[in-house]
C-alpha cells in the first residue's frame, strides 16, 4: 500500500507492506521494521528497533492525527487544489491546536499572547486515561485560547490558535 502525505511543508511518499503483525514501512529513502498490534480502533502498540511506542490514530476527512511519547503529528493527504496557496491545509496543521482523539482538557500551559518555542507543552489533554501533552511544532505566538481547564473537546476542535512568530 503506497501513499503519500504531507507534515508541515514536507511532503512523504509512504509504502507500507503488511505481512501479519509485521510491518515494514518506507518513508522516502529510509525504511523500518515494525511489529504491529492493534490495541483498539485509535490505539496502535509498535515495536521499533526494541523500542515500544503507543499510537494513538484519528482520522478526519483528509488528515490523520497521530500521537506518540506526547508528540501530536498532523499528517494530510495532499489535495490538488492547494499548489501555493499561503494559508492553506498544511499550514493551519501548525497554527490550529487540537487534540488527537476527544478527551478532556487538563491544564493549559499558555495563555493568549504568550511567545512559544518549538517543541514547547501548550495544553494536557486527558484521551483513553491517559494525560498527552501537546507540543508546537514552531515557534509562535499564541493567538487564542478557545477552552479552558475541564472542558470537554472532540476531535476537529481547535484548542490553542497559534500565529507564527515573525523570523526579521
Amino acid at each position: 500500500m503506497e501513499h503519500e502525505l504531507r507534515l508541515g511543508q514536507e511532503l512523504f511518499r509512504v509504502k507500507i507492506d503488511d505481512k501479519g503483525g509485521r510491518v515494514r514501512a518506507t518513508i522516502g529513502e529510509g525504511t523500518r521494521e515494525v511489529d504491529l498490534e492493534i490495541i483498539s480502533e485509535n490505539c496502535l502498540s509498535l515495536l521499533i528497533e526494541g523500542k515500544t511506542y503507543t499510537a494513538y490514530v484519528a482520522r478526519d476527512d483528509n488528515r490523520r492525527y497521530v500521537q506518540i511519547g506526547g508528540e501530536q503529528y498532523v499528517f494530510e493527504e495532499p489535495q490538488e487544489e492547494v499548489s501555493g496557496v499561503a494559508g492553506g491545509p498544511a499550514q493551519l496543521a501548525e497554527t490550529e491546536i487540537g487534540p488527537p482523539m476527544p478527551g478532556k482538557v487538563v491544564k493549559l500551559l499558555v495563555e493568549e499572547e504568550q511567545k512559544v518555542a518549538a517543541g514547547q507543552g501548550l495544553v494536557i489533554v486527558e484521551a483513553m486515561k491517559m494525560e498527552n501533552e501537546i507540543k508546537s511544532t514552531i515557534e509562535a505566538i499564541v493567538k487564542r485560547v478557545n477552552f479552558s481547564a475541564g472542558d470537554l473537546v472532540n476531535l476537529g476542535d481547535v484548542i490553542i490558535e497559534l500565529e507564527p512568530a515573525d523570523k526579521s
